[in-house]
C-alpha cells in the first residue's frame, strides 16, 4: 500500500492512515472479526478491498505455485470507496478454501481466484489425479464472473492482462486455459456478491456444489419471504371442522320378565 498502513481490530475498527503525515486516511466500523489471524488490504485508484482473514484446516486444498506472492483466503471481502470509506457492495462477500494472487492487475475490474486440489490419501496420490480450479469475481459489485472451471494438473503459469483500450481482460491459468473477458459501460442487473465455500478435495461435484451453495445462499432471503409468505396463507386460511366423534347410541333398555306366579298350595279336605 506504498505509504499507508491498514489497521483493523477484532472489533471491527479498521482504519488507514498515512505514514508520512500520521494523517487519518479512512476510518470505518465494520462487523467484528474475532477469529482474525491476519488483514489483507488491496489499494486500487478507486477502492480498498479489504480481507479479514482466518486460519482454516483444509484437507487437500494448497496453494498453486506460480511465482508470486499468493494467499490463501478464509475470510469475508469488504469493498470500500477510496475516498469515502463507504461500502461499495451490498454485502461482503465471502471466500473459504481458495487462494488470491495478489499481483493482479490494478486496472482490471477482474479478480482470479486459484487453489490446488490433492487427493487426501497417499495411495491415490498420482500425477494424474492432481487438479486444479479457477473462477473470477468482478471487483465491482462483487458478483461471480466466471463459476469455477476445473484444470487437469497443476497451474504453473498465471496473470490477469487488462486490456481496457480495447474492452477486454484475460485470465491466464495455465498455458492450455486463457480465458477472455468483454468489459463495457453498459449497466448490469444487481447481483449479490459471491460466496464460495471450500469443498473437500475429491468430492463429487465439488467446485459445482459449492458454486451452488453459495449461489443460493446468497439469494438466500428470497426463499425465506416465500417460506414465510406461505406459513401466513396457511394460517390465515379458514380452519374446517374436525370431522365429529361418532356419538354413543342410547342402550335399549332390557325388557322386564314377568313376574312367575307361584303356586298355591293345594287345600286338604277337612277330617
Amino acid at each position: 500500500m506504498g505509504n499507508r498502513l491498514a489497521l483493523m481490530q477484532p472489533t471491527g475498527k479498521f482504519e488507514i492512515r498515512d505514514l508520512l503525515s500520521g494523517q487519518l486516511v479512512i476510518e470505518k466500523k465494520l462487523p467484528e472479526e474475532p477469529q482474525m489471524t491476519n488483514l489483507y488490504v488491496i489499494q486500487y485508484s478507486d477502492q480498498y478491498l479489504v480481507i479479514p482473514n482466518r486460519s482454516a484446516t483444509l484437507r487437500g486444498i494448497t496453494i498453486p505455485s506460480i511465482g508470486m506472492q499468493t494467499r490463501l483466503i478464509n475470510g469475508n471481502i469488504y469493498a470500500l470507496d477510496a475516498n469515502s470509506g463507504e461500502f461499495l457492495w451490498q454485502t461482503p462477500a465471502s471466500v473459504e478454501g481458495w487462494a488470491l494472487p495478489l499481483a493482479q492487475s490494478t486496472d482490471s475490474p477482474v479478480m482470479a481466484f486459484i487453489r490446488q486440489l490433492n487427493p487426501t490419501s497417499t495411495q491415490n496420490r498420482t500425477s494424474g489425479s492432481i487438479r486444479s480450479e479457477v473462477f473470477c469475481m468482478d471487483k465491482r459489485d462483487g458478483r461471480m464472473l466466471m463459476p469455477p472451471r476445473e484444470i487437469p494438473g497443476y497451474i504453473r503459469v498465471f496473470n490477469v492482462i487488462s486490456d481496457l483500450e480495447n474492452q477486454k481482460v484475460t485470465v491466464v491459468a495455465d498455458k492450455n486455459h486463457i480465458f477472455e473477458f468483454s468489459v463495457t459501460d453498459q449497466p448490469t442487473w444487481p447481483a449479490a456478491p459471491l460466496r464460495m465455500h471450500a469443498q473437500r478435495a475429491g468430492s463429487t461435484g465439488g467446485a459445482a456444489n459449492a458454486f451452488a451453495k453459495g449461489f443460493f445462499e446468497a439469494f438466500g432471503q428470497v426463499g425465506k419471504a416465500v417460506e414465510q409468505r406461505n406459513q401466513k396463507q396457511i394460517q390465515q386460511a379458514p380452519q374446517l371442522p374436525a370431522n365429529p366423534e361418532p356419538k354413543a347410541l342410547p342402550a335399549k333398555p332390557a325388557k322386564e320378565k314377568p313376574p312367575q306366579a307361584k303356586p298355591v298350595p293345594e287345600k286338604q279336605p277337612p277330617k
